[in-house]
């Protein structure tokens, strides 16, 4: 890390990169008003005035996290189509869509709301679950930047493989928290536009273009089809990235608080489906555009030798040449910061309006974002696998599932003591698969620790009924 930067180091299409990106997040987060840096509303709600494109672009590009970009690929290349609707279709579509409906239901029980926690906390009045809640949110944030920075840092490889590891994950953690702590939601809503600019070009032009470089759409799905010959209802791909992955998609969605936070945001619950639908209309040409280019390899290089996670990658290095891979790793690297930046805000919203609450929130704000930095890239020097951090903060938000959507279409009073010790319990259960050595069933894993806060919802509710008569 403490080499100097030679001529050929700053020629690195990696630096060039960062210096495109440095140049680009300046531009965006210099001019930010000082009632969105110097107010708590302003800071974590982007001063509940933003507007509907705004909020989406931002749901969109922040929702897709550069583990998406990759896993994509991996699904893509392993299971074909069938593997990209499984995982980035059907499930992570009909999240979004849905999230709209329930954040208009949750924002008319709570309209000036910062996080979940607080609503959490003055619908079931347990302090043990909302302290649980606090930290299962906090502890998913990190286990979300520590995956970023570590899927960053993996593509960087693939374009220097001579870059230091440790070097790009401290560059971009340092750069996402400086405008984060300048910013904080108005910056993370602004840099998203322009990652998602990013996306619909590679998207749109760039697929078009592989596309039509390689024999066309009919011959491009052929060859994938046929290279990867997996059933649309294949078994074991429906249990176990179509299952799990919804679960994850729904818990993190649900219990993610920068999700949250964009929807108060608006200020306003009627355009709450709005957004997301549009939303989900970008992400819906994202991940199509992602796929074809994925798909590609089949026909431009079938005898491809490089990790499923870069196919896309190497596919543009082929087509465009360095400035095709400049591109797209300026693309990669706002993505990881989209995801980092709004997620730093959730997880340091939580804690200075829901955990330490008689001190200055700004201040407790922007220091916990820089403590969860520190960790997450402490955990990203690490390179745990991608697919074991995305399952394990995954997990965490499962647990979160049942009692959320409870708390927001139930109104019924319930007592909430086993629930606590039974998700408890789920929670060791789920931090502690990270560092078993012995092969976890996910999917299995997914369902149990989402089934058993359930159960013990429908029987805390039919047992109050039962009391009543």
């Amino acid at each position: 890390m403490g080499n100097i930067i030679t001529i050929t180091q700053a020629t690195d299409p990696l630096w060039i990169c960062l210096f495109a990106y440095l140049a680009l997040t300046f531009a965006a987060t210099s001019t930010i008003g000082t009632k969105y840096k110097n107010t708590n509303d302003g800071f974590c709600v982007s001063g509940r005035d933003a507007p509907v494109w705004m909020v989406a672009t931002s749901a969109a590009s922040s929702w897709l996290w550069v583990l998406g970009l990759l896993l994509i690929g991996r699904f893509a290349i392993e299971s074909g189509p069938a593997g990209v609707f499984w995982s980035y279709g059907l499930p992570f579509l009909g999240t979004c869509v849905l999230f709209g409906y329930f954040a208009k239901k949750l924002m008319g029980k709570f309209p000036k709301g910062f996080t979940l926690n607080s609503f959490i906390d003055q619908r079931y009045k347990d302090i043990k679950l909302t302290r649980l809640y606090q930290f299962l949110q906090i502890a998913a944030c990190i286990y979300a930047v520590s995956g970023t920075l570590t899927s960053f840092g993996i593509v960087a490889e693939f374009v220097s493989k001579d870059f230091n590891y440790d070097l790009i994950v401290s560059i971009v953690a340092i750069t996402v928290l400086a405008y984060s702590l300048w910013g904080g939601q108005k910056a993370c809503h602004r840099t998203d536009v322009i990652n998602i600019l990013f996306l619909l070009t590679i998207s749109i032009l760039a697929g078009v273009y592989i596309v039509s470089a390689n024999g066309g759409l009919g011959t491009v799905i052929n060859n994938w089809t046929s290279a990867r010959n997996v059933s649309l209802f294949d078994a074991g791909l429906m249990w176990n990235k179509g299952m799990f992955l919804a679960l994850i998609f729904i818990g993190s969605f649900l219990a993610d608080n920068m999700q949250y936070q964009n929807a108060f945001s608006l200020g306003d619950k009627n355009k709450t489906i709005k957004a997301y639908w549009l939303a989900s209309i970008i992400l819906v040409v994202v991940i199509t555009g992602i796929s074809l280019i994925t798909g590609s390899v089949f026909t431009g290089d079938p005898n491809f030798e490089v990790h499923p996670d870069v196919v896309q990658m190497h596919m543009i290095k082929t087509t465009f040449g360095i400035s095709g891979v400049i591109f797209f790793m300026l693309t990669v690297l706002f993505k990881a910061s989209s995801v980092i930046d709004s997620t730093l805000n959730g997880a340091g919203t939580v804690i200075s309006n829901d955990v330490v609450k008689k001190t200055n929130p700004l201040i407790v704000n922007r220091w916990s974002m820089a403590v969860i930095m520190f960790v997450s890239t402490l955990i990203a020097i690490l390179r745990i696998d991608i697919w074991v951090l995305v399952s394990t903060f995954g997990l965490l938000r499962i647990i979160m599932i049942s009692p959320t959507i409870y708390a927001v279409y139930s109104e019924k009073k319930i007592s909430t003591n086993l629930l606590f010790y039974v998700l408890l319990a789920t929670t060791i259960l789920g931090i502690g698969s990270t560092f078993v050595d012995i092969d976890i069933d996910r999917a299995t894993l997914g369902l149990v620790v989402f089934l058993i806060p359930a159960g013990v919802l429908l029987y805390e509710h039919f047992k109050r009924q039962q009391l009543r008569t």
